[in-house]
């Protein structure tokens, strides 16, 4: 028994507007990025600094730090400066994938208008003749052939991604959203040690 149309119909707009809805979300997660990037950036340029003026004045550091408390207030700037730069190669990774999604999107829209319009009049005059014919795009043709350029390793990791969110319509935020939250977090940590870095630079400190 074929389902009711209209309740089809139904189903579709709703599923269309929730799936629409979730979007929106995640874009609007994934535009926070910037903001976390400037601060990771600040922070990276007052790491910098920090350890410019232990190395150039390394007597001074110290006599006022102790070999141990130097060792050890450098070794957190180091891993400051670190996950800093982690979280840089994150957000230019990022930025790649959410940048070009708009733009991507506006380049693919006309060519799947171009196809639905087609699709429309071949499907009619199949039906006419009696011709059962298969016209949705084949995702699988576009997406191996896309991947063929690449090399092995990368061609392997892209089709396994793809392959284990092919049936998830958000399939398109899900790496943009993980990789705001890998920024966010190694942001965090980067914080976190140039922190430490401060306290450990006041707990060792001898002579000010």
């Amino acid at each position: 028994m074929e389902p009711d149309p209209l309740i089809e119909w139904n189903r579709l707009n709703r599923e269309n507007a929730e799936h629409a809805l979730i979007s929106v979300m995640f874009t609007n997660i994934v535009t926070r990025a910037p903001q976390a990037d400037a601060f990771s950036t600040w922070l990276l340029a007052g790491t910098g600094a920090a350890a410019t003026l232990m190395i150039t004045n390394i007597q001074g550091m110290l006599a006022a730090f102790g070999s141990h408390g130097y060792k050890v207030t450098l070794f957190m700037l180091v891993l400051s400066a670190v996950f800093g730069l982690l979280a840089k190669y994150v957000f230019v990774f990022f930025q790649y994938g959410g940048d070009s999604q708009s733009k991507l999107i506006e380049q693919i829209k006309p060519i799947l208008e171009a196809h639905s319009e087609q699709e429309a009049k071949i499907l009619e005059s199949a039906k006419s003749r009696g011709v059962a014919l298969e016209t949705d795009i084949r995702m699988g043709v576009v997406l191996t052939e896309f991947a063929k350029p690449f090399p092995r390793w990368s061609r392997w990791l892209l089709m396994r991604y793809i392959n284990k969110n092919k049936d998830n319509r958000q399939m398109a935020h899900l790496l943009p959203v993980r990789c705001f939250h890998w920024q966010i977090g190694l942001s965090f940590i980067q914080a976190l040690a140039f922190l430490l870095f401060v306290l450990s630079a006041v707990f060792y400190a001898r002579a000010i």
